[in-house]
């Protein structure tokens, strides 16, 4: 018998062990039978030490509150010392949240859809919206996730008093496990089907030390249903409720950069301090009777002089060998590991394109582009989404707020759209191009391309009407041809009239008939 094998909670899984038995025989249809096993499921001398970590943790139990709790601290310390490591977190919530998200409302009525558009833009800056919301990016790129709570501001300079507070993720724990019930994890408390229903958010944060003279005390506690929280963070695994540190499996890299670092600028200053070691071609007898150079010995020549030596000594220069011909290649490869985690190349790490060509450069960007287009559709889902229909559904409530215009309460009955800040074109010239072939093939549409360039098609329209009014008061002023300027705008045709006082070049003529021909 080959045993069975028995896996218990907790515990490896162990093999009971054969009774004797005689030798057994296989037919050749058994042996047949095994088709394949996987090398990477055995364990041998050679890979032993390779997995002595692996366990069968669901994705609840593996992000535990201790081991979050060290992921966190140890990636804060990373970003605020290493500048890699903070640029890498400060460059992924610039590009993605920009200067925020634009609203367009999608009504029939133009005028109705200003009148939201501007009622939202008021309120966002009120509350320093989009400022904040590139603070939760940063925070959830450093600690794994962020936390807003609907609350109301009496102070807010806005007729809607809603402001969303972003606290950290210390503050959602559970300070007595003992005494809960039902299903949860750290923090939260989960349905049926793992969901969560309600979230335990400590009054103050646990690593404040100032005396605020607060009426509560540190580990006072409330129970706040979901629909008032927003959860954010990256979602690794099936069943995952809490989120990690992005930067998790980049912390070992970014500190052993900084020790090679620290290790190369030590050598290079010895090499720079210790500029000689003073050798000698004595006998060993010879040598320990000599005025200068006993083992272990401190000369100390005279700077800008120059001296003597003892019979048989000689001054050697060190070789300063650091930092090596390989350093360079080293690190650099150490470093786009570490930015591989949040889909951030080489270039954008370091912002440093020396070593790229052109074409290179162009499609290191292209996954880093939609790994942040991916990541703004997800804050679309979970977040601004969120914040428009807690908005509207203060905003109703308030008389006249948007200018006499009737908007529904329900988000799922306003149509919206969210214009994200345009991604920085590598080559301008070709992308303008590739959108006007796009229009002409029908295979894009004006709102499309505005709307990628963080603009919206509607205003951009507005402002050249307005253009094209202003160019013609000129022209009355000045006396000029109303086509003046016809050149200068887009999708407008430049002009072709010739001037009263220009001859016709040769062959005009000729052209123009053949045409009318």
């Amino acid at each position: 018998m080959f045993g069975t094998v028995d896996i218990g909670l907790g515990c490896q899984p162990a093999v009971a062990k054969a009774s004797p038995a005689a030798p057994r025989t296989f037919s050749r249809e058994k042996i047949e039978s095994i088709r394949a096993r996987y090398d990477a499921a055995l364990t041998t001398d050679e890979n032993v030490k390779q997995w002595p970590l692996v366990d069968f943790f669901s994705a609840k139990a593996a992000n535990s509150f201790e081991v979050r709790r060290i992921l966190r601290m140890r990636s804060r310390y990373v970003v605020q010392n290493n500048p890699l490591a903070a640029g890498v977190v400060d460059t992924l919530a610039l590009d993605t949240i920009g200067d925020g998200p634009r609203l367009q409302a999608l009504f029939d009525d133009p005028a109705k859809n200003a009148a939201i558009e501007k009622a939202w833009i008021r309120w966002c800056r009120a509350t320093n919206l989009m400022r904040r919301l590139r603070v939760a990016m940063m925070a959830k790129v450093t600690d794994g996730e962020v936390f807003f709570l609907k609350k109301n501001r009496k102070s807010q300079d806005d007729a809607v008093k809603l402001y969303h507070q972003d606290i950290e993720t210390d503050q959602v724990q559970t300070v007595s496990p003992g005494f809960q019930s039902g299903y949860f994890v750290d923090g939260l408390e989960l349905d049926e089907l793992g969901l969560p229903t309600t979230y335990h958010v400590l009054k103050r944060h646990p690593g404040d030390l100032t005396n605020m003279r607060l009426h509560y005390g540190p580990l006072e506690h409330v129970r706040v249903p979901a629909r008032y929280v927003i959860h954010w963070f990256h979602r690794y695994r099936p069943g995952q409720v809490r989120g990690i540190p992005e930067l998790t499996p980049s912390l070992n890299l970014f500190e052993s950069l900084r020790r090679i670092d620290k290790a190369t600028l030590t050598a290079m200053e010895w090499a720079a301090v210790m500029s000689a070691v003073l050798e000698t071609e004595l006998a060993p007898d010879d040598a320990d009777t000599a005025a200068v150079g006993a083992p272990w010995e401190y000369w100390d020549p005279d700077a800008g002089v120059v001296t003597t030596l003892p019979a048989g000594y000689k001054l050697k220069q060190l070789n300063p060998t650091q930092p090596g011909s390989t350093h360079k290649e080293f690190t650099g490869t150490q470093v786009a590991h570490a930015g591989r985690p949040v889909g951030m190349p080489y270039n954008v790490v370091t912002c440093n394109s020396s070593g790229y060509n052109f074409s290179s450069g162009r499609l290191d960007h292209l996954p880093y582009h939609r790994r942040v287009s991916i990541e703004r559709t997800d804050a679309e889902e979970i977040v601004m989404d969120q914040f428009l229909a807690d908005w509207l559904d203060e905003a109703v409530m308030v008389e006249d707020y948007f200018g006499g215009f009737d908007v529904p309460s329900l988000i799922e009955q306003v149509p919206h759209m969210w214009h994200w800040p345009k991604m920085d074109s590598i080559d301008p010239q070709k992308d303008a191009a590739a959108d006007a072939q796009n229009l002409a093939n029908g295979t894009s549409s004006r709102t499309g391309i505005c709307g990628r360039m963080g603009t919206e098609y509607r205003q951009v329209r507005r402002e050249q009407a307005a253009e094209i009014a202003f160019d013609r008061e000129l022209a009355k002023e000045f006396d000029l041809p109303d086509n003046w300027a016809d050149g200068l705008r887009p999708n407008m045709p430049t002009p072709t009239g010739a001037d009263e006082d220009s001859e016709p070049k040769p062959g005009d003529k000729a052209k123009r008939e053949a045409v009318a021909a």
